[in-house]
């Protein structure tokens, strides 16, 4: 499923492969982005988060994408587990890490 909102003149992309996503976790994804706004006071053009269950593993593996749209470098972060809100908290915190360190 596709999602494509734009939050604060940032264009969300969001792609969840073969399944949906509940009202519940499109706001944490948007509470996310608000985190890392706060980190990050410069042009934030897009945000995509890619979000996909890996079913050809004997375990139920996800994994999830955050790519943001800035001048210069685009910050890239990946995680793989079993818990999304794990997943979304510790891609957020690189995605932070990665612009602070570029725009320090």
């Amino acid at each position: 499923m596709t999602y494509n909102m734009n939050i604060e003149g940032i264009r969300l992309d969001i792609q969840a492969v073969d399944f949906e996503l509940d009202d519940s976790f499109l706001g944490r994804i948007e509470a996310a982005l608000a985190r890392i706004r706060r980190f990050y006071s410069g042009d934030i053009v897009y945000a995509d988060f890619y979000l996909k269950r890996e079913t050809s593993h004997s375990v139920n593996e996800k994994s999830l994408h955050i790519k943001l749209g800035i001048p210069g470098r685009d910050p890239f972060a990946a995680e793989k587990g079993d818990d999304w809100g794990q997943l979304l908290k510790n891609a957020t915190e690189q995605i932070i890490k990665q612009v602070q360190k570029q725009h320090k």
